[in-house]
């Protein structure tokens, strides 16, 4: 789905939510519609893609093999339909990459070296639109859903070289620096707790505890500029990397209702 169109969709959805806020009604026969705004944080765990490290550490001469995750923050809406519930969602998170180390290539006469430093910075903002089921409606409530979107990934990688080989190729600099958009899928479960009874009438909701699991598709040439700097090109630098497809993240956050008299459409 285009990006356009998802954007689209996700207006729709919060001036259909606003606009169900000023509804109201009293025939018990008809379907309730309840909307509620949600707010979280929480970490993300990963140790990103064996693909891309593998490359990173036999081409560049690295021994790290993992990424530094930072907390994430999350937001959204959903609409109640007896038992389901339909929204649109994102969340915002950072990872970073840096690394020191030396390379030393002896010879019989004279041992050159090159010192590295790798700075790589991304920010990952995924969109997503959620559909869910909740076995049963009540203060403590259990969920698990699922949602479809697009993740906005901005990457800045910097490497620094310093070296003493003659008419050195590898001189670093901006290795990559770009947005990408790839497809993101997310799979999760959480636990409401209601602050009241009947926390759908009260402003401040619930206590929400939720895991998930979240995957981008596809990839990016990370290695396109990098590459005229081997000599020979190793051929897995001309392929697409996602340096961190998959994770599983835990957050907790508060539910707000902003309908909390029952709103009523007519079946």
């Amino acid at each position: 789905m285009c990006m356009r169109c998802i954007i689209t969709i996700l207006i729709i959805i919060l001036l259909y939510s606003v606009r169900l806020t000023a509804e109201k009604g009293e025939d018990e026969n008809k379907w309730r519609i309840k909307s509620i705004v949600f707010i979280s944080g929480g970490l993300p765990f990963s140790t990103g893609s064996p693909d891309f490290f593998s490359v990173y550490n036999n081409e560049f001469s690295s021994q790290t093999k993992d990424i530094k995750l930072r907390p994430l923050f999350a937001g959204g809406t959903k609409l109640r339909f007896d038992n389901f519930r339909l929204g649109a969602q994102f969340h915002v998170y950072h990872f970073d990459l840096r690394d020191t180390y030396e390379e030393y290539n002896p010879t019989s006469t004279i041992s050159n070296y090159r010192v590295y430093g790798q700075t790589m910075s991304i920010s990952d903002i995924p969109i997503v639109l959620t559909a869910e089921y909740m076995p049963f409606v009540s203060q403590f409530r259990t969920y698990v859903g699922g949602g479809l979107g697009f993740l906005l990934r901005r990457t800045e990688w910097i490497e620094t070289v310093r070296s003493d080989f003659p008419l050195d190729p590898r001189v670093g600099g901006l290795n990559y620096d770009d947005t990408d958009i790839l497809p993101f899928l997310k799979f999760y479960s959480g636990l409401e707790l209601g602050f009241d009874k009947h926390s759908e009438d009260t402003f401040l909701g619930s206590l929400m505890i939720e895991v998930s699991y979240n995957y981008s598709f596809g990839g990016v040439d990370m290695f396109n500029r990098v590459k005229k700097q081997f000599v020979p090109a190793e051929p897995r630098l001309d392929e697409s990397y996602n340096i961190m497809p998959g994770y599983i993240a835990i957050t907790l956050g508060l539910t707000f209702n902003f309908n909390r008299k029952q709103t009523i459409i007519k079946q």
